[in-house]
């Protein structure tokens, strides 16, 4: 499941996921809030979530999934590569964090990972 509030990323990130990870994107949402009620639903195995988001951002909407199942993996994309971010997603056991501009590069190998 994607959750971004950028339409463009979206589209291009299920392309990629589909074409070149072999990877079902099973939902997409344009807000934290519209993430967390979707994954609840859904019950995806993978969110690939947007830090910075109006209303609740990605980080607070990962802790919010976990809390109601844990069994949901959390990825963190962003362009906001700051250690403090990687820090605070680490310590509210999100299961990973990747920079928007690697995404191509790394991303396949991350959903391989978990």
């Amino acid at each position: 499941m994607l959750v971004d509030d950028s339409a463009s990323f979206r589209m291009a990130a299920e392309q990629f996921l589909t074409e070149v990870c072999r990877a079902n994107v099973v939902g997409q949402a344009d807000s934290g809030e519209a993430g967390v009620e979707m994954a609840l639903r859904l019950r995806p195995q993978l969110v690939l979530m947007d830090l910075a988001m109006g209303g609740i951002n990605g980080i607070e909407a990962g802790r919010r999934i976990k809390a109601a199942d844990n069994n949901i993996k959390i990825v963190i994309l962003t362009l906001n590569n700051g250690r403090e971010y990687r820090e605070l997603a680490h310590s509210l056991a999100l299961d990973g964090f990747v920079s928007k501009t690697d995404f191509t590069t790394v991303i396949c190998s991350v959903i391989d990972a978990l």
